[in-house]
């Protein structure tokens, strides 16, 4: 679980009238202030899900054109299927 997943839960029981900006606000200041050796158990996770990642995926790159392109059709695909039912 990333650190702002982890905060996000926390924070928004205890500010529950905020909008998603202002705990995002918080939790970036509160980010700011944490000394790096709290901070490097969430690079040291980061870095575990990455390798993991590239353990199963090798050959994946990010190309987000090619993803672009994918949502598009898969919307258009949805959207002419309602068209004919």
């Amino acid at each position: 679980m990333s650190r702002q997943h982890e905060s996000r839960r926390n924070t928004r029981k205890s500010w529950q009238q905020d909008t998603n900006k202002l705990i995002s606000v918080r939790l970036g200041e509160c980010w700011k202030s944490m000394p790096n050796y709290s901070k490097a158990f969430y690079f040291e996770a980061a870095e575990d899900v990455k390798r993991e990642h590239k353990k199963y995926y090798p050959s994946y790159y990010y190309n987000p054109m090619e993803a672009r392109c994918k949502k598009i059709e898969k919307k258009n695909k949805k959207k002419s299927k309602h068209n004919f039912v």
